[in-house]
């Protein structure tokens, strides 16, 4: 009978101890800060195979997110090339655009949804849209994913999981 009743003990202690970040504002409140990405990963919604092109699965970057409503996100590949003069070949700046994206503008939470209004990117094409994305925080880790969409580089269906750790 003692063993039933500290193992009850121990049980309620660990679901009050445990952090419960479900709702809108506990995301909210959770998501603000520096984040360092740790992972990004492209996955095909049929098959379930990730991958991690472009941007290798080393890749390097950073997300904002301010109390004020702000974010910037910024990421490049783990291959970028060293460009040893002051200004770059069109050539060259063309592989440096392809190894990296940028994009910020304001966002809000709903429940464990991030709902982006994007007022700057490197496609200028997502300027002025929304886009809502799923995320999810296990401690002080942050998993971003997007709603499917076809891929511009083989048409297959995917969706983009971005991890990051926080780093203040």
């Amino acid at each position: 009978m003692k063993s039933v009743l500290m193992s009850a003990v121990a049980f309620a202690f660990l679901l009050t101890t445990m952090p419960k970040l479900s709702a809108g504002e506990d995301l909210a409140s959770s998501i603000v800060g520096t984040w360092k990405l740790t992972s990004f990963a492209r996955k095909e919604v049929a098959t379930g195979k990730i991958d991690h092109a472009p941007y290798g699965e080393h890749a390097r970057g950073y997300a904002y997110y301010t109390k004020g409503g702000n974010f910037l996100t910024f990421t490049v590949s783990q291959d970028r090339k060293k460009i040893e003069k002051v200004e770059p070949t069109d050539a060259e700046r063309a592989e440096l655009f392809k190894s990296m994206y940028a994009w910020g503008g304001t966002y809000k939470t709903d429940g464990s949804k991030v709902i982006y209004n994007v007022d700057i990117a490197w496609i200028q094409s997502w300027v002025g849209t929304t886009r809502t994305y799923q995320a999810e925080m296990a401690g002080n880790k942050l998993t971003v994913t997007t709603q499917p969409f076809k891929s511009p580089v083989d048409g297959q269906d995917i969706v983009v999981i971005t991890t990051y750790d926080r780093a203040e």
